[in-house]
């Protein structure tokens, strides 16, 4: 009887929103600064995510598409992106090696070592919505474990952590049945998602008046 019940908490703890698109709304000081569409699909052993998302920028609209493979633990193996604004468009790819990860950005390469008491790198592109989206159930199959933030349009990293014991106001645009999730960094956020399907519904950056709202 014991078999069975540890074979059904490790896919429990793997899952993901099912496989759809989800659309959302990014909102700064409650004006548009852009949308977002992110695509998760079967891909055995593991998963797709693409994403197209544009966000308005005062030199222009910058669009990025991406895709993002995860193995059956929802560690990320390979990214790829790319950013056009007007008529310039650059490329960019991470590849994961362990505790190691290289971020080649247009053309420019640079290598990141997980950090502190990091388990696993996360991808928390610019202006994109797919990190986040992944990231509560990330947060379920890793136990809460700190993670490595890239941000590979930035060729940059950030430590990412789960904080926990605290008490966030529910947004009116958050559903009753919603629970959030606490992220401190250097850009602290929360976000509020379905517990049954894991589908975030919104995330909130405070200190960017920064709102992600999903279209329903």
């Amino acid at each position: 009887m014991i078999v069975p019940f540890i074979l059904t908490l490790a896919i429990d703890t793997a899952m993901l929103p099912p496989p759809g698109t989800y659309r959302y709304n990014a909102l700064i000081n409650g004006k548009s600064a852009g949308t977002a569409s992110v695509t998760i699909s079967n891909a055995p052993p593991g998963t797709k995510v693409t994403e197209a998302a544009t966000s308005h920028t005062a030199n222009g609209d910058t669009n990025t598409k991406s895709t993002m493979l995860l193995n059956a633990g929802l560690v990320p193996v390979t990214y790829m992106s790319s950013y056009a604004q007007q008529q310039d468009t650059m490329p960019g790819t991470v590849s994961f090696n362990g505790r190691t990860a290289d971020v080649n950005t247009g053309g420019f390469n640079k290598t990141f070592t997980l950090g502190g008491t990091s388990k696993n790198f996360v991808i928390m592109d610019t202006a994109t919505m797919s990190g986040l989206l992944l990231l509560p159930s990330q947060m379920r199959a890793w136990n809460d474990a700190d993670t490595t933030a890239l941000v590979p349009a930035l060729s940059s990293e950030a430590f990412l952590s789960v904080l926990h014991g605290v008490t966030v106001q529910r947004p009116a645009t958050v559903p009753a049945t919603d629970v959030s999730i606490s992220f401190q960094g250097e850009a602290p956020f929360v976000e509020w998602y379905d517990p049954a399907t894991l589908v975030v519904d919104e995330v909130d950056f405070p200190g960017q008046n920064l709102q992600i709202i999903r279209r329903r």
